[in-house]
This record gives C-alpha cells, sequence and structure tokens, in this order.
C-alpha cells in the first residue's frame, strides 16, 4: 500500500470541500488508482463534469500533476506511485 497526498484546486475543493486528502493506494500503486477515488467521492452528480462517462478517466478538462509534473510527460494515468508523492488535479475552467 502507497500513502499519498491528493491537492485539490478551484472547483474540485469546492465539491469536494477539502482542499487536501490523504489517501492509501493498493496495487498497482499508480495515478489512475488516485483518480479513481477522487471520482468516487465526487459522487454521480458531479463525477460527468469531469470524467469520461462509463470511466474513470479525466477529460480533458483537468491537469493531473505528479509531484508538480504533468502525468502526461510520463505514463499518463499509469505512472508508478511512490509513498509520499503529491498529486494535484487542477480543473482547467472555471467560472467567472
Amino acid at each position: 500500500m502507497i500513502r499519498v497526498e491528493v491537492r485539490l484546486v478551484g472547483v474540485l475543493r469546492g465539491l469536494l470541500g477539502e482542499q487536501e486528502l490523504s489517501l492509501t493506494v493498493g496495487e498497482p500503486a499508480v495515478v489512475r488508482g488516485v483518480v479513481k477515488e477522487v471520482s468516487t467521492k465526487l459522487g454521480k452528480r458531479a463525477k460527468p463534469s469531469f470524467f469520461v462517462p462509463g470511466s474513470e478517466d479525466p477529460r480533458s478538462s483537468i491537469l493531473v500533476l505528479l509531484n508538480d509534473a504533468d502525468v502526461n510527460l510520463m505514463q499518463g494515468l499509469d505512472t508508478p506511485l511512490s509513498d509520499g508523492d503529491v498529486v494535484t488535479l487542477i480543473p482547467l475552467y472555471h467560472g467567472g
């Protein structure tokens, strides 16, 4: 089991009512597991706004960072996690 910190930015912070989450991710310990857990916490009402329907993949409207680096520059959602890593989820749209 890997322990990671999840930082939520913008509307995600408001929807979940938390700025940071501490999660334990099982094997395989990859970013996808963190995204799936956050998706579950969002619930059915908000989830379609951020995730492809029927999946746990974030839409292109969410930037996923691992230790401040874009996971798309690594192995995407299949990027391995290490104990103590920080995953940041940043919605790319906002209200005005």
